[in-house]
């Protein structure tokens, strides 16, 4: 059996035994030293708030070695950030791309066919009188070149970016005078009996009135062109009707948007957005633009093009050869026209498509 001793009041315990511990330390009558092998509290507290604070010290090399960390951490951040920003709003472009695609079909379902986009004929010709002839069968076609004035568009040269939005803001609910002006008044044989008055239309397409822009020279309200969200400039999305001429046309169709799209705010010409180029499709295989067999991308419709990011639809020096789809045969060198994106192409930059 263990046997107990108290002495002060501490009791120690050695072997399974109870000793006595001076708290004066040993030594008769407990006259000797406080154990002298241990620091007191008070020594041990200093100790460890001193290692505590050499710890905590840095050196000037641990510093910068920790900046330059976070400095590479951050960088790396903003890099992976504006990379998936970017490839949002190309995505964001392309679901608009989309659903402008779908319109246009609706378009044809209600009419009967696509509409024109008169580039390349003045809006006098057989095919623009045949489709308003179909579309509104009690409309007075000796009208049509004033009307068509009258509401914006040049009667000799229908611009693609305004053909777009012209066609799809729809029509007021007369059909024997269909034609409004951007302003939503009625046209009736070239003229605007109740100015100020406005008529609701019948859009296939809900365009988001803050991107719709008034690109013409003058300034004056006319046919207005659709901007993509987040492009760099006014770049507008384009309309080329492929399925209203030959596929054996002489030249590459482009648009040269330095000399047909202008600035609103500064008045001067979009000179950075480019030429868009009508796309082919390499039916042979052979990377060679060759027609027949080659033959425009959706050839018995339409092609729709946006400038992408960047604002830049293909330099012009590319503008002048071919551009076979999905090869790239033909694109622009500086790969400005890899980020554009269009109606034929699955993916959300025409780039992408390349094998």
């Amino acid at each position: 059996m263990d046997s107990k001793m108290v002495v002060g009041d501490r009791l120690a315990v050695v072997s399974g035994q109870w000793s006595v511990v001076s708290e004066e330390g040993p030594g008769a009558g407990g006259q000797g030293p406080k154990n002298s092998a241990a620091p007191n509290r008070s020594t041990r507290i200093q100790n460890r708030q001193s290692k505590i604070q050499n710890r905590a010290a840095f050196t000037l090399t641990e510093l910068l070695v920790v900046i330059a960390i976070i400095a590479m951490l951050a960088a790396l951040v903003s890099v992976g950030v504006m990379r998936a920003l970017d490839s949002a709003k190309q995505t964001r472009i392309k679901v608009e791309v989309d659903n402008l695609d779908a319109a246009f079909k609706g378009y044809k379902e209600k009419y009967g066919s696509y509409p024109p986009c008169a580039l390349y004929t003045p809006a006098t010709n057989q095919a623009l009188r045949a489709h308003i002839a179909r579309a509104f069968p009690r409309y007075n076609l000796g009208n049509l070149a004033n009307d068509l004035a009258k509401a914006g568009l040049d009667p000799n040269y229908t611009r693609p970016d305004q053909a777009l939005v012209f066609w799809l803001r729809g029509f007021g609910p007369d059909v024997t005078n269909p034609f409004l002006t951007a302003n939503d008044e009625q046209i009736v044989a070239g003229a605007v009996p109740a100015p100020g008055v406005k008529v609701a239309r019948t859009p296939f397409f809900d365009f988001d009135k803050a991107r719709l822009k008034n690109l013409n020279p003058s300034g004056a309200v006319n046919a207005m062109s659709y901007v993509p969200p987040g492009v760099k400039n006014n770049a507008p999305y384009l309309y080329f009707e492929t399925g209203a001429f030959s596929p054996t046309y002489a030249a590459p169709y482009s648009f040269d948007a330095a000399s047909y799209l202008f600035d609103p705010v500064s008045g001067g010409k979009i000179v950075s957005a480019g030429v868009a180029t009508v796309y082919c499709r390499d039916v042979d295989n052979n990377n060679t633009a060759a027609f027949p067999p080659d033959e425009w991308m959706n050839l018995e419709s339409y092609q729709i093009v946006s400038s992408g990011m960047d604002g830049i639809y293909g330099n012009s020096a590319a503008a002048a050869s071919w551009h076979l789809y999905p090869a790239g045969i033909g694109y622009s060198p500086d790969l400005s026209e890899d980020d554009n994106v269009t109606n034929f192409c699955d993916k959300a930059r025409l780039g992408d498509a390349k094998p």
